[in-house]
Order: structure tokens, then C-alpha cells, then sequence
């Protein structure tokens, strides 16, 4: 049931310059039709300190929900007026652990309810969550008492304990110590090989003089991730040059992807259009000052490593260009452990490959025009 908002008639025509009458004072403002609200509403105004006055937008209130206006700045400063009224202003702390779970929702849902019925002072949250290879749930644990939820937090892990997995939500955040913490703790000596070709490229050069390539597939993220981590360590905020040749028929969700990672990771990337050696070409003659390319792929998908190495040697030589690929002798298996250890997003299934074929169709095409090399001395 909605009705005239209560004891304030001129509200709104006072906020928007209305006039009692309706006419507006400025034509450029209409009259608002949303003078309604439900009959057990409330108007709670916040008090502008700064102004010393009561201020002119109210939120609206249904017994324990709170509607704050659309428009972001009324919502922030109406927020900063109220929170302390609404929400205790700061006097209320609150304890929250996460749960990560291999296990469909209603697979634990009664073990859930005798938690809450057992912690009635603590607040459970389960959120189901799709397409994720990790896993398949995560579960919040919330109290005003950091001894209540730790025991609660505890006696739900050991109850979910065949099921629970561990998961890092934020693997960019000390993203280096992870990353050497995995290497160090791994007896793979691929990994530390890997990481060691970098560092030397760093060594060398610095962040704008290298590119990293980033086409969406596994290895690409796997790279990618081992490098920001290296530039993490030298960096508060690594800055990462990106390059990509595209094809048209990429996935439209490989693409989400990419958009998503040139994002999580602050890219600053660049698409180049499927123009065999004219791609990569064009792309070095604009920035003469890039003096190494790190290449994350062509492992799974070039079963000759010693063929495309001749490639990219035979490209050194005539561009002066240095071609990386710390994972060139990782075998699909040590990708998966790798990023299995890190939890880290990546996209799976096809799509990719072609993008790796075009570079190296790119980098041969390049080699061909031996008469006209890309200018870039060092």
C-alpha cells in the first residue's frame, strides 16, 4: 500500500525547486512522480555537522531494511551521516573466517543447519559458485566474538573436512612470496629455472623495455603471473607491458577472459590485428625500445622445442630482439601443479592455440624479410 510520503508534502518540491503549485522554477527539472512510499516506512534524515543543519534528502526505511537514494553522491553523504545512528559507528566489530568447499550446497546443507542451530550467536553464510575448478562453495562464519566464531569456524571445518579445500582468493597480494614459497617448496627444477631466466631478463632490462605475450591460454597466465610476481619484488605496483595477436574467431568467453586478466593484473595491453609478420613488425617499429619478448606459450602445442628455439634465435639475430620462454620444457602437467598451488584463473579449452600459430607464422614471417629487419639496436 503506498501513500503521500507523511508530514513532508513539500519534500521532493523542495529538493527539485518545484513550486507548491507544480510549475517548475526551472525547466530543465520535471516534476517528480515518486512522492510514494509503503504506509510502515520511515524517514530518517542524517545531520550535515559541516553545515550544521539537517540534511535535505532522508533514507527510507522498512523495519530492518534501509533504502538509500540512486544518485551516488546523496547515497555516500547520507551513509556518512547515518552509519554511526544505523550501525554503531564503528563501536561494533565483527570476526569473519571463509570456507572453501569441493562439495555442491545441498551435499552439507544439514551439516550447516546443526551449526546454526548449535552457534545461534554466529552467522553462517553459504554461496554456491559455478564454473569454478577450484571449488564449489565458499562458506562465511561471522560473530561479534572472535571466540565464538573461531569455535564455530573449527568444529564447521572438521565436520566438512573430506570436502574442504584451500583456496586463495587474492593470489596478486604478496604474489612474490607465494610464487617463491611454491618454487622453494616444489622439487621440480624446471620451476626454479624458470623463475631464474626472468630474474636475468630483469637483470637486464627494465619493465618498459620487456613484453610479455598474453593470448588467454594456461601457459600465458602461468607466465604472466611468475613475471608480475618477479616485478613485484622489485615494484609496489608492477607496470607490465602486454601484446596479443588476435583472430577472429576467438571464443567470445576466452575474450571475457583476456578483458578480465588485462584488468586483475592493471595490463597495459595491446591487440594487434592477424597480419602475419607485419603484426609484430608494425608493433616493434613503434616502440624501438622494447628489447625482449617473454613468450608463456608454445610448449603444449609445438612437439619440436628445438624447431620454434631456431625460430626465435634466427629472429634475435635479424631484429635484435630477445625472445623468452622459461616454460618451453614444462610439460602440460607441470603448468596444471603450478597453478593448482597459486589457485589461479585461468581458461580452459580451445581456442587459444590458433593465437599461438599466428605468432609463430608472425616471427617466421619476420625471418623471411631478412633483406628489411626491424631496426632495434640495443
Amino acid at each position: 500500500m503506498n501513500f503521500d510520503i507523511p508530514d513532508e508534502p513539500s519534500l521532493i518540491t523542495k529538493f527539485f525547486k518545484n513550486t507548491p503549485d507544480g510549475s517548475l522554477e526551472n525547466d530543465s527539472c520535471k516534476r517528480t512522480p515518486d512522492g510514494t512510499i509503503p504506509k510502515s516506512a520511515k524517514l530518517t534524515y542524517g545531520y550535515d555537522k559541516e553545515k550544521g543543519r539537517r540534511f535535505l534528502y532522508p533514507t527510507i526505511s522498512v523495519r530492518n531494511v534501509h533504502i538509500f537514494p540512486g544518485i551516488p553522491q546523496l547515497a555516500e553523504k547520507l551513509f556518512s551521516f547515518l552509519c554511526e545512528d544505523l550501525f554503531g559507528g564503528g563501536s561494533r566489530h565483527f570476526f569473519m573466517k571463509e570456507l572453501y568447499v569441493n562439495a555442491p550446497e545441498p551435499e552439507f546443507a544439514n551439516i550447516l543447519n546443526a551449526m546454526v542451530a548449535e552457534f545461534p550467536q554466529v552467522t553462517f553464510g553459504s554461496y554456491p559458485k559455478l564454473l569454478n575448478r577450484y571449488f564449489k562453495a565458499r562458506i562465511t562464519v561471522e560473530s561479534e566474538t572472535e571466540e565464538e566464531m573461531n569455535r564455530a569456524y573449527n568444529k564447521l571445518k572438521q565436520a566438512l573436512l573430506k570436502d574442504v579445500v584451500e583456496y586463495d582468493s587474492n593470489p596478486l597480494e604478496r604474489a612474490d612470496e607465494k610464487v617463491l614459497a611454491v618454487v622453494d617448496e616444489s622439487d621440480n627444477p624446471l620451476f626454479k629455472k624458470a623463475l631464474d631466466t626472468v630474474e636475468d631478463c630483469l637483470q637486464k632490462y627494465s619493465s618498459d623495455e620487456v613484453l610479455i605475450y598474453f593470448d588467454g591460454g594456461i601457459e600465458t597466465v602461468c607466465m604472466l603471473h611468475i613475471y608480475y610476481a618477479l616485478l613485484l619484488r622489485r615494484n609496489k605496483v608492477p607496470k607490465i607491458h602486454a601484446v596479443c595477436i588476435t583472430t577472429p574467431d576467438i571464443p567470445q568467453e576466452l575474450k571475457a577472459f583476456i578483458n578480465e586478466t588485462v584488468s586483475r593484473y592493471n595490463l597495459q595491453f595491446e591487440e594487434l590485428e592477424n597480419k602475419k609478420s607485419l603484426s609484430l613488425t608494425s608493433l616493434l617499429n613503434c616502440k624501438p625500445h622494447i628489447k625482449a619478448i617473454i613468450v608463456g606459450s608454445l610448449t603444449a602445442h609445438i612437439q619440436r622445442i628445438s624447431d620454434y628455439r631456431k625460430v626465435l634465435e634466427e629472429n634475435t639475430h635479424h631484429c635484435n630482439i630477445l625472445w623468452l620462454t622459461p616454460l618451453a620444457e614444462w610439460t602440460s602437467e607441470d603448468v596444471q601443479k603450478f597453478m593448482k598451488a597459486l589457485t589461479l584463473p585461468y581458461y580452459e579449452g580451445n581456442g587459444f592455440s590458433r593465437t599461438t600459430d599466428v605468432l609463430l607464422e608472425a616471427i617466421a614471417g619476420m625471418n623471411e624479410a631478412k633483406g628489411q629487419p626491424v631496426v632495434n639496436s640495443k
